[in-house]
């Protein structure tokens, strides 16, 4: 079982100044920001690419707004980053290099303390090579999960179609009994066209295509005779 971080809390006192500053300045994305009552506020913002993401708000935290210290981001490129929060107005400390990599920090306006860690040059290509042969292993699956929905669990999905008409009709009385059987009948006809789709076009896939075969070369006309 996986048990993934997803979540952060970070105490602030101005929510509206702490979202302007962490999205218009570290260039995190705005997620949610939903007000519950004028007691509870809650926002979520992501970091680019991070599965992991931070929630700004009211009565949601009861640290003191600062407390945080030592979140840290994982970036290819420290020097980039740095780069990219100076032209955006925030201060940043320089590049500082360590054993374990090179790291540049910073802080959000009510003292929330961060740091960007860049890797090393060998474990950011593996990292890119990581990420691009599991992206390649997702779309292969996903291709070959499609293929066998279509091809192989039409019936299934006709199950479901009588079994969702049936619950609406027992709900309605059968009031609309005709009706839906008719969205059911389309339903069914849909399903059945791309079962039958996805089979043609395995079937092209597999087969030559016979446009690119080479023809019989046909012999050129004899010139006719001229007369003088």
């Amino acid at each position: 079982m996986d048990w993934k971080l997803e979540l952060v809390a970070i105490p602030v006192s101005d929510v509206d100044r702490a979202k302007a500053f962490y999205t218009e300045k570290v260039g995190f994305n705005a997620d949610h920001d939903h007000r519950v009552s004028d007691e509870i506020r809650f926002v979520q913002l992501t970091p680019p690419g991070s599965a992991c993401s931070i929630a700004l708000g009211i009565g949601i935290n009861d640290a003191p707004p600062g407390s945080v210290q030592g979140v840290q981001l994982v970036v290819d490129d420290v020097a980039a980053a740095r780069a990219e929060l100076v032209e955006r107005g925030v201060e940043v400390s320089d590049v500082q290099e360590l054993p374990w990599g090179s790291f540049v920090f910073f802080n959000d306006p009510d003292g929330n303390r961060w740091s960007v860690q860049g890797l090393p040059a060998e474990a950011a290509a593996q990292r890119r090579s990581d990420l691009s042969e599991k992206t390649t292993e997702l779309v292969n699956e996903l291709k070959d999960k499609s293929k066998e929905f279509l091809g192989k669990h039409d019936d299934r999905i006709e199950a479901a179609i009588d079994k969702a008409a049936a619950f609406i009709n027992d709900k309605t009385k059968g009031k609309y009994s005709d009706r839906i059987g008719n969205v059911a009948g389309r339903a069914k006809g849909t399903v059945d066209q791309l079962a039958g789709k996805a089979e043609q076009t395995e079937a092209e896939a597999s087969s030559p295509d016979e446009s690119a075969q080479p023809g019989p070369v046909e012999p050129d006309e004899p010139d006719e005779p001229t007369t003088t």
